[in-house]
């Protein structure tokens, strides 16, 4: 029998004015370069036929629109290159299904705004380049899953009509993505230089360069003393306070510590509560000179906060020395407020999933959770029984509770205070993911329970990471 070649399929692209280019889908890998010809729109509909498509670049163009979810069927596209048009607005929406994107480049266009959401299943990111664009702010918080990600640019340009802006952009998503060789952050704005300082230590070898074109950053303590010098103290601090908890939750705590240690007060970082409420109501104004009586008051406000309720998780007992002014009446309700957490803890149990969260928010728990990289829910099993064996050897009082499939998922009784919640939350998340390929998604499809996975999305999308796919 004889064996005829099969023939080469083509396909059009139009490019405008009616005009188009054929060309011949390869049965091997190919690249498809159309630099600087002078295209103003294009079609790529007939790409879709391709899969073995691998870089597409339409560079030095003239394109004002582009529609890409043609590109959702090529499914061995690696890079993308859009740079030097003059692309107004772009959905990145069929850009999800891209899982082995390596590249994507948006620079010198005409983009105000972005969503870079599509972009958190691109596991395999490496670069991306925004640079050369109008943003007046970027979300960068889908790029927290991105964890090859090696470079990122997103310096605006500078020509008629550029409007330049003041705002700070929040590049805590970049902590823990530790491939980070390059960061350029836009001119005109603002970044946290504490927040810069985690980013850096969570990179192993080091943040190669870091970028900012008008070198304006800003810290925490440097607010606080403008803050002061405006507001006045309670104001000041209130003031700045605020503007910590927009950060993320591993980055709150750091700043929270530089807002503190100047005060003397760096052992309240991880408070469960309201620092400011501390300061009001004192007999004394705080005296830079003289300090030691505004100290002990506040830590017996302290005190008194955690004696009606809160987590003591993030707390270091360590740090509460007897010869230090508040410190002793602190340190015992610290440990009377431990003793009470060890009576009754209720787990949530449905089918094979155990909700791990009343042994996170207590102190002893934090810390062999965090040690032992449990995630903030898991499966019930040998590994689970020695945890409960451990739990009770310590004088924690364990029992389970059995939801049925009708019933409302339980809320834990003491729940700390929303950033302290989204920090323990964030480093159950984080040493999980280590351990565990994608544990959330994996235990929500495993267990079939709609309010276990509607509890779940919450969770992860109040820490840091968008509402994930079932």
């Amino acid at each position: 029998m004889r064996v005829y070649p099969k023939r080469a399929r083509k396909f059009r692209i139009a490019i405008k004015d009616g005009i188009a280019k054929s060309y011949e889908i390869p049965q091997s890998k190919f690249t498809m370069l159309l630099d600087n010809s002078e295209i103003e729109s294009i079609d790529l509909k007939d790409l879709s036929l391709s899969p073995s498509l691998v870089r597409l670049s339409l560079s030095e163009n003239q394109l004002t629109s582009i529609d890409l979810v043609p590109l959702s069927l090529c499914k061995n596209v690696t890079t993308i290159s859009l740079d030097q048009n003059m692309l107004e607005t772009i959905d990145l929406d069929p850009l999800r299904k891209l899982r082995n994107l390596k590249s994507l480049d948006l620079s010198n266009n005409h983009l105000t705004l972005i969503d870079l959401s599509s972009l958190s299943p691109c596991k395999h990111l490496q670069e991306l380049y925004l640079h050369g664009n109008n943003f007046n702010s970027i979300d960068l918080s889908p790029l927290a899953s991105c964890q090859k990600l090696e470079t990122l640019s997103i310096t605006r340009r500078k020509d008629e009509g550029f409007q330049s802006s003041d705002s700070e952009i929040d590049i805590s998503p970049l902590i823990g993505l530790q491939k980070l060789k390059r960061v350029d952050i836009a001119a005109g704005h603002k970044v946290n230089v504490g927040v810069l300082d985690v980013i850096t230590e969570s990179i192993p070898q080091g943040l190669k360069k870091f970028k900012s074109r008008d070198k304006k950053m800003v810290s925490s303590t440097g607010e606080f003393s403008t803050a002061i010098n405006e507001l006045g103290f309670e104001d000041g601090f209130r003031f700045t306070e605020a503007h910590l908890e927009r950060l993320s939750p591993e980055v709150f705590i750091s700043s929270r510590n530089a807002l503190l240690k100047p005060l003397g007060l760096e052992h309240l970082r991880g408070f469960d509560g309201n620092l400011s409420a501390l300061f009001e109501n004192l007999d004394v104004e705080y005296d830079e000179e003289n300090p030691g009586i505004w100290r002990n008051q506040v830590n017996q406000n302290a005190a008194k906060a955690i004696e009606i309720g809160g987590s003591t998780a993030l707390i270091d007992i360590t740090e509460l020395t007897d010869d230090q002014a508040g410190h002793f009446v602190l340190k015992t309700a610290v440990v009377e407020s431990r003793e009470r957490e060890y009576t009754d803890i209720r787990l949530a149990v449905f089918s094979n999933i155990v909700d791990l969260r009343e042994v996170w928010y207590t102190a002893w728990g934090f810390q062999l959770l965090k040690e032992t990289k449990y995630w903030i829910f898991t499966r019930s099993g040998k590994k689970t029984q020695a945890l409960r064996d451990t739990l009770r050897e310590a004088g924690l009082n364990i029992r389970f509770v059995v939801v049925s499939g009708g019933q409302e998922w339980p809320e834990p009784r003491r729940m700390p205070t929303r950033i302290i919640r989204r920090y323990i939350h964030q480093i159950a998340d984080r040493n999980a993911t280590k351990s565990l390929k994608n544990p959330p998604l994996k235990l929500i499809r495993d267990s079939r329970n709609k309010l276990l996975q509607s509890v779940v999305e919450n969770l992860l999308e109040e820490i840091y990471l968008p509402p994930i796919e079932v």
